[in-house]
């Protein structure tokens, strides 16, 4: 069902996706979160050469979430 932040998430989660770091798979991920608090919090992917060490997309985005002092997801895209 549609929300009326998807059209923001969507964009967030294209925006911080160019920010990814993924030079071994070449395939950016980026994460919009949408928390109880109203705010949109974005996270994307980190690889690393000691695989499996990187961090994905969306615990990146959570993290970012609860540094932000959101507590609960509410929309994720």
């Amino acid at each position: 069902m549609a929300h009326p932040k998807d059209a923001e998430l969507f964009a967030a989660a294209e925006a911080v996706r160019a920010k990814a770091y993924a030079p071994y798979s070449n395939f950016q991920v980026g994460t919009a979160i949408l928390a109880d608090d109203g705010n949109i919090y974005v996270g994307c992917n980190v690889e690393n050469a000691a695989y499996p060490v990187g961090n994905c997309a969306e615990p990146s985005a959570i993290a970012a979430m609860l540094a932000g002092g959101g507590k609960r997801i509410k929309r994720v895209y």
